[in-house]
């Protein structure tokens, strides 16, 4: 699920990628490969980590984007 946006609050370049449980986490674009499709923790940067509004996306533990 290589999807390529730009987060709606500070703007950086972001994909989104499915971790092993299923669920969709939007990723720092700079840490993904191409053929990447499965979020690896030791790969990659969740954008919640680095974004400074974060928490306005989130609602109970998932992403509202």
């Amino acid at each position: 699920m290589d999807s390529n946006k730009s987060c709606r609050s500070c703007g950086a370049a972001i994909v989104f990628l499915v971790t092993k449980k299923g669920k969709i986490v939007p990723v720092n674009q700079e840490t993904v490969k191409p053929e990447d499709t499965l979020y690896d923790r030791e790969r990659h940067v969740s954008h919640f980590s680095t974004c400074p509004a974060a928490d306005t996306f989130r609602a109970g533990g998932e992403a509202k984007i």
